[in-house]
């Protein structure tokens, strides 16, 4: 008798795929995943100013740095972050207002009325190079890039943005700077606690923190660097959303009497230093629970 060939589709009653049950356990095990990582996304746009504010603002202070070795003197044309009647820009925003400055005008003259000697350690005679700063030129509307009015340094009242010791933000700023209080003082730029008052040290006798913007006009842009770095954020807030230097200028009251100005430290256009912002990271990083 001949037997009759069975066909491949009658040798299993399975046909290729996936079961329903299959399918509902592949669920399950997709929810549960999901309730793993998707809290943990969040991070990844937590950490991303503070990542960003971080890298760019040590980046830009490592560049500054090496444009002054290269060529024997800070870049020209810095942002005064102040306009042509001499006052600090409104749209600065950890500046502050009135008796919550942060940021004030100060005015140089050759015996470094504001504690320093603007003339003799950061102007025209000085090797550090920084003659020439841009103030605002109100008629232009993007902020950023306002700061088109040149002002060369003289001997007397030349008005600079400097950095008040009177307010939380700027006393964090002149201690990370190098000047520690004296007494216990700390304020977190991430939370906003504080604890006590800042007490200046004695190495901060006549000594001035300079604020000053590093806008497109910047001797720097073309050379060590391709362009000023901006902040998203601050730009959709319309503040002034570039990087700010501090620099310390010593007068003659100070205890190293006209010694060259130092670029001491680099902040973002939120006001923060590179440890708040290390601060912000290690608090945006998710924690096992």
């Amino acid at each position: 008798m001949q037997r009759i060939p069975v066909s491949s589709s009658r040798r299993s009653s399975r046909s290729p795929g996936f079961t329903l049950i299959e399918l509902v356990i592949v669920m399950v095990i997709l929810a549960a995943l999901a309730t793993v990582v998707i809290p943990k996304l969040g991070f990844l746009q937590a950490e991303a100013t503070p990542v960003s504010g971080l890298a760019s603002a040590q980046d830009l202070m490592n560049n500054l740095e090496t444009y002054k070795v290269t060529t024997g003197f800070y870049p020209l044309r810095f942002d005064s972050l102040l306009t042509q009647a001499g006052t600090v820009i409104p749209n600065l925003y950890f500046a502050g207002s009135g008796t919550s400055a942060t940021l004030v005008p100060a005015a140089f003259d050759t015996d470094g009325a504001a504690g320093g000697s603007w003339g003799m350690s950061f102007g025209p005679t000085s090797s550090q190079g920084m003659y020439t700063i841009m103030d605002q030129d109100a008629t232009i509307s993007d902020l950023n890039s306002s700061f088109n009015t040149p002002r060369q340094f003289t001997y007397g009242g030349d008005n600079v943005a400097a950095v008040s010791q009177a307010t939380k933000t700027g006393a964090a700023i002149w201690q990370a700077a190098g000047f520690p209080s004296t007494t216990a003082f700390n304020y977190n730029q991430v939370t906003g606690a504080t604890t006590g008052a800042y007490t200046a040290p004695a190495s901060a006798t006549g000594v001035t923190l300079v604020a000053l913007g590093v806008g497109p006009q910047c001797s720097a842009v073309g050379k060590t660097m391709s362009s000023p770095p901006l902040q998203t954020g601050q730009i959709a807030n319309g503040n002034y959303s570039r990087y700010v230097a501090i620099f310390a200028v010593y007068g003659s009251t100070s205890s190293t009497p006209m010694k060259p100005a130092e670029l001491k430290l680099v902040l973002d256009s939120y006001g923060n230093t590179i440890t708040s912002n290390v601060n912000l990271y290690q608090q945006a990083i998710p924690q096992d629970n």
